[in-house]
């Protein structure tokens, strides 16, 4: 039915992180803690949080509940110390640009097959949308590509007080929290199929909660740690887990064979 359905009836909700961006690529936070242009002890203290809180993350022995108020300390460290930086939005683009943001292979193409198809892209992150929309900018602007208005990132957002950062968006999203419930109705997908894309556990619910709920949803796993301990929960909560950094070729090929039946239909 999702193949049938056309892009008409399509959405898709990716998250960022390690789905979007490579298994081995820095996060949207740790933009800012490799980079320069920031002092030394940011850097150090950013740097030890994620030392700390992303083994506890990832630790398959962990429920979710025992892993929330640690990721809760983890998020609020870091914007804490990112507050006291004098942060601006300069800077933020000087960070992206001195980072080596890896994106997985095949992303920046479902990106613009999508964009080119009108199909809607939600980009759903426990990060920080300010970076994000920065690096998916200047990554498509690499290959010639832009941004368009139809690709939405909802995430963690900065409070500026003209250029320089103030504070952060609330509710806090983060890994194990993201449900529809986070995101404005206006932004919420409405096609009636859909295509989920996470790498966390917890990325298997960003569909969750919307107020017009999929009829069909196809979701991708892209399980990068611990693949032995790991497979089988992700094999239950996906319908497809791509291990070892995998590419999206897979997801490229659905939604070329939406819009071959489509062309298809229509002749």
């Amino acid at each position: 039915m999702l193949l049938a359905g056309g892009t008409a009836n399509l959405a898709v909700v990716a998250d960022f992180d390690r789905t979007m961006s490579g298994a081995k690529s820095i996060s949207a936070h740790g933009v800012l803690e490799r980079v320069d242009v920031f002092d030394e002890e940011f850097q150090k203290l950013t740097q030890a949080n994620t030392a700390k809180y992303y083994p506890i993350e990832i630790d398959p022995n962990l429920t979710i509940e025992q892993k929330l108020p640690h990721m809760r300390d983890w998020y609020e460290k870091n914007h804490a110390a990112m507050a006291s930086q004098n942060i601006t939005k300069p800077k933020i683009s000087e960070a992206v640009r001195s980072a080596n943001v890896i994106m997985r292979e095949k992303s920046l193409e479902v990106i613009d097959f999508v964009q080119r198809a009108g199909i809607p892209l939600l980009i759903f992150s426990a990060g920080l949308g300010d970076i994000i929309e920065e690096v998916l900018e200047f990554k498509m602007n690499e290959i010639s590509l832009k941004l368009e208005e139809s690709t939405k990132v909802v995430s963690n957002r900065m409070v500026f007080r003209g250029e320089e950062l103030v504070g952060f968006s609330e509710p806090l999203i983060h890994m194990f929290n993201k449900n529809q419930g986070a995101v404005p109705v206006e932004l919420q997908p409405t096609a009636p199929n859909q295509i989920l894309m996470g790498d966390g556990y917890g990325d298997r619910t960003m569909c969750d909660g919307a107020e017009t709920p999929a009829d069909v949803l196809l979701k991708f796993g892209f399980l990068n740690d611990h693949v032995d301990e790991k497979l089988e929960s992700y094999l239950d909560a996906f319908d497809i887990v791509i291990v070892d950094d995998g590419s999206m070729e897979c997801v490229l090929k659905i939604l070329e064979g939406v819009l071959e039946i489509e062309k298809n239909n229509s002749k």
